[in-house]
């Protein structure tokens, strides 16, 4: 795995470097694969993943890809839509559920969670 965020004791996704998402509802005993990465990206030498993941509840949450693109979802993770790009950002640093501060190459950019 790549990045792995629990919401709670019971919810976590976990991210890994083959573009695949899985999800736990039972405290990471068990996982499901909830995403294909075919249904996000486009696969380059390889599949693009999720490098930070932070979830504000049991369905909306936000990732940051290895390009550096923000993504966001509002199904707990099986669809993300592109909420950011273009700014590259090296690192993404989730405040809470409403605010968010990502480092490019060029600055430090505060960034409006909806």
């Amino acid at each position: 795995p790549i990045e792995i965020f629990f919401l709670d004791s019971q919810s976590g996704w976990m991210s890994n470097s083959n573009g695949h998402l899985g999800r736990s509802t039972d405290g990471g005993k068990t996982w499901a694969d909830i995403l294909n990465p075919a249904t996000v990206w486009e696969k380059y030498p390889m599949w693009p993943f999720f490098q930070k993941l932070f979830f504000a509840d049991s369905m909306n949450g936000w990732g940051l890809d290895n390009r550096g693109d923000l993504y966001k979802t509002s199904d707990g993770g099986q669809t993300w839509t592109k909420a950011i790009s273009g700014l590259e950002l090296k690192h993404i640093q989730f405040l809470n559920h409403h605010l968010a501060l990502g480092v490019s190459k060029e600055s430090l950019y505060r960034i409006a969670l909806r």
